[in-house]
């Protein structure tokens, strides 16, 4: 079966048998060569993983350079805005709220702490246990951060490659397409989708697909996969790991699942590394 498949899909088994090896051990060392080699010959998930965890110092500069005209293309997919948002996670920006610079990533963190905030404070409030100037104060904080976010490259890029992703797998049930949108939507203390109510509602989506609804396909394609016989670790990676986004009480079944994968060996592709340059 593994000899049959495409080199695209050789080099996204290696892939997530890779990401699988980083997430249970959360050791980037471990992975980072595969993660870089993956990414020379054009996998970009691996790209935006490797430009995404590694240390900017220390980014490799062919790949800087790959991601760079990654970003001047005019029609992106969704695998390619994850790259440029990945390329901008560590953009300086001034978070006024905070009253501090901060790169993408920790503005991000202040915003959905502050949701989190709000959530609590607002169920405080609708049971009498706070005031209305406490809830405001909460509304006020979490609405300066998300328009200071908004305006940053870094969430420009999330929300394109939220809406690509999105309409992938409303319109081919592809598995990775799924799951990406609910990696990139799951946020540290609450989920996000930044995509705007227009979005939804727009015509290229035949209908809009909650974050619970896209799980529950996600295991029903899985379901299909081992009913027919199939070994599809791709789709196992794609359920196993949206437990984890998705289960909390299940989590455990998720890491089981990713220990299998991370077990696999990787396929030996013979070709020479690709550039996209």
């Amino acid at each position: 079966m593994m000899k049959s498949l495409s080199k695209s899909k050789k080099f996204l088994f290696n892939y997530v048998v890779v990401y699988s090896r980083f997430l249970l051990t959360n050791n980037f060392d471990r992975v980072r060569d595969d993660l870089v080699s993956l990414a020379k010959n054009g996998e970009l998930h691996a790209l935006s993983k490797y430009l995404f965890f590694e240390k900017k110092e220390n980014l490799d500069k062919n790949l800087l350079e790959i991601a760079k005209n990654i970003e001047k293309k005019d029609n992106k997919s969704p695998e390619e805005w994850e790259v440029v948002a990945s390329l901008h996670s560590k953009d300086i920006v001034p978070c006024f709220c905070e009253h501090k610079l901060c790169n993408a990533i920790e503005m991000e963190n202040y915003f959905t702490g502050a949701l989190a905030d709000y959530d609590y404070t607002r169920d405080e409030y609708d049971h009498g246990r706070c005031n209305e100037d406490n809830l405001n104060l909460r509304v006020d904080k979490m609405f300066n951060i998300y328009r200071n976010l908004l305006a940053t490259d870094y969430i420009k890029a999330i929300k394109n490659a939220q809406a690509g992703y999105y309409k992938n797998f409303v319109n081919t049930n592809n598995s990775i397409d799924g799951y990406s949108f609910l990696e990139l939507t799951s946020k540290p203390f609450t989920d996000v989708v930044y995509m705007s109510e227009k979005e939804y509602k727009d015509n290229i989506f035949k209908k809009r697909f909650s974050r619970k609804s896209i799980f529950k396909a996600l295991a029903t394609i899985n379901k299909k996969a081992k009913k027919e016989g199939k070994e599809d670790f791709i789709s196992d990676f794609c359920y196993n790991n949206s437990i984890l986004l998705c289960q909390q009480k299940k989590k455990d079944l998720g890491y089981f699942g990713l220990q299998d994968i991370a077990k696999q060996d990787l396929i030996i592709v013979e070709t020479p590394n690709l550039s996209l340059v």
